[in-house]
């Protein structure tokens, strides 16, 4: 299961996705975070991330590497590359995928890689 919500609007929130992540009766994939209110703003969706993300360092579940092998136990084959080598990311796009198997392609980048005063930085 893929949760999408909106993780900062109500209190209830969080504790669905904390009751969600524990139960051994559903298989949880993944949480999207979403916008909330009538606010479809940029800073809903980022107060939403921060609140997952929030949730996920509480509970210990934020490690997510080698999230590469994580894949490879669901089944999937996995690829990783460089994102900022457009060929690499090409030649994982192009290659075809192992018979019978779903790829993820994990494309490894640097936020705001080649502009000195913004790399490397989550503000």
């Amino acid at each position: 299961m893929i949760v999408d919500t909106d993780a900062k609007n109500e209190a209830d929130d969080q504790f669905a996705i904390v009751h969600a992540l524990l139960s051994p009766s559903l298989d949880i994939r993944g949480l999207v975070p979403a916008h909330f209110g009538n606010r479809r703003t940029r800073q809903s969706l980022e107060e939403s991330r921060a609140e997952i993300d929030l949730l996920l360092r509480l509970l210990k579940l934020d490690d997510l590497e080698p999230l590469a092998d994580k894949w490879r136990a669901f089944g999937w084959e996995a690829v990783e590359v460089d994102g900022h080598d457009h060929l690499a990311l090409l030649e994982a796009l192009t290659t075809p995928c192992e018979a019978s198997r779903p790829r993820c392609l994990i494309a490894r980048t640097v936020k705001g890689r080649g502009v000195s005063f913004m790399e490397d930085r989550a503000e």
